[in-house]
């Protein structure tokens, strides 16, 4: 069962267990969900999802393993540490997404879009503080050997774009109750 917000979408129910035991589990009786995008744009879009992330997650931690005088400026370094965040929730989301079936529940259909366009956001916000703190320190005279962290850092940037921009593939809408 979900958290609160979704207790309402289940209900207490009384099902015979082992030995015969009545055993009392929650069943889900709320709102159903289903892709409104054709299977071949809604497999890309899952395709996709999977590839901007792991493109993001390579540009976060490859500059984590880099020595170099522009990794030590803590105005570099704590957004791309503090962007490690929403990428676990952004895994969390596109798992939740490569999982989905036929019918979705509604928990997971917030798992699914909003949250994985809250999450694209803050990874961008940070990686861009990030880059305006490289840049900053470009001019105030940090060595070139960090270089590779700029590159890393625009490649998050871009791939939270990409994410963000491929929510519109993933609608759910409500499946009637008729079907």
């Amino acid at each position: 069962m979900g958290a609160r917000k979704y207790a309402g979408d289940y209900r207490l129910e009384n099902v015979p267990g082992k030995g015969g035991k009545l055993r009392t589990v929650p069943v889900y009786r709320g709102t159903f969900y289903r892709f409104s995008a054709p299977p071949d744009r809604l497999r890309r879009a899952k395709r996709n999802c999977v590839l901007f992330l792991c493109a993001a997650s390579l540009g976060l931690l490859v500059p984590m393993l880099l020595t170099g005088e522009l990794l030590r400026r803590w105005y570099v370094l704590v957004p791309l540490v503090l962007a490690l965040v929403p990428a676990f929730g952004l895994w969390r989301s596109v798992f939740h997404l490569l999982r989905a079936g036929e019918r979705v529940i509604r928990e997971h259909k917030d798992q699914m879009r909003e949250r994985l366009a809250a999450r694209s956001v803050a990874l961008l916000i940070l990686a861009a503080l990030s880059l305006a703190g490289q840049v900053g320190a470009y001019v105030s005279g940090a060595g070139s050997e960090g270089w590779l962290v700029t590159p890393c850092t625009t490649l998050v940037i871009l791939s939270s774009i990409f994410l963000f921009s491929g929510k519109k593939d993933l609608l759910l809408e409500p499946i009637p109750e008729a079907e």
